[in-house]
């Protein structure tokens, strides 16, 4: 049995995953989890009878994850991540912690105008019908926004996979940052995706899904076993 968990990023629910989901096979166990930002949070756990683990991390969703969930899996599958999200040094550092705090401080006011904003720099170049949830956790937005200053992954995975995911027009995360956090977690597989940005597993969710199962053996054995139904 097959197991998938997916974690989404910053500003995001549960629900960014239901377009990829519906590219997978029914046979396919999968589960996503659910920061809180806008209903309970969920964090799922693996069945005992799942022989292969896989995760899926959007952006932020890399991070909250967290290091003992990661572990667990056979292959991780990163979309738009990144080990740190503000450079470390120079001009861009500045800038980057300019932009950040403003987005901060104007959160803290009008939560829901930051997200509308966000929604539509994530899902460029595409538009986009995304609402913004009527119950807002100021709160927990704030808490993860504010972690972006200054996170950065301390992972140390053994025979783990890799594989990395990235639109080419991401205007949150660069592409240069998810190549790199890819890189440091000892992946061989970087796939960058045309004519989209870093909502990229709710927009193209069948490119991605085409490429995962082309180099993921388990996947492309149900890919082909899907198309002959």
């Amino acid at each position: 049995m097959i197991e998938i968990h997916a974690y989404h990023g910053w500003g995001f629910d549960s629900s960014f995953w239901d377009n990829l989901k519906s590219e997978l096979p029914s046979e396919v166990r999968f589960k996503a989890a659910d920061r809180g930002y806008f209903d309970l949070e969920i964090i799922p756990e693996f069945e005992a009878d799942s022989t292969i683990k896989l995760i899926l991390a959007h952006s932020f969703g890399l991070h909250w994850a967290g290091a003992s969930t990661l572990a667990q899996a056979d292959y991780l599958v990163i979309f738009n991540g990144f080990d740190h999200f503000v450079a470390k040094e120079g001009i861009d550092q500045k800038r980057e912690l300019k932009v950040l705090n403003r987005m901060i401080t104007q959160c803290e006011r009008h939560p829901k105008e930051v997200l509308n904003a966000f929604y539509e720099n994530c899902f460029h170049p595409q538009k986009h019908d995304k609402k913004t949830p009527e119950f807002i956790n100021k709160e927990r937005l704030l808490i993860d926004l504010k972690s972006l200053a200054d996170c950065e992954l301390n992972l140390s995975l053994h025979d783990l996979k890799v594989i990395g995911f990235s639109g080419k027009e991401d205007l949150i995360v660069p592409i240069k940052r998810t190549k790199a956090v890819i890189e440091k977690l000892g992946g061989k597989n970087f796939i960058l995706i045309e004519n989209s940005g870093h909502a990229l597993p709710v927009v193209n969710s069948s490119e991605c899904w085409s490429f995962l199962s082309s180099v993921v053996p388990i996947f492309g054995q149900h890919a082909e076993r899907k198309e002959s139904e």
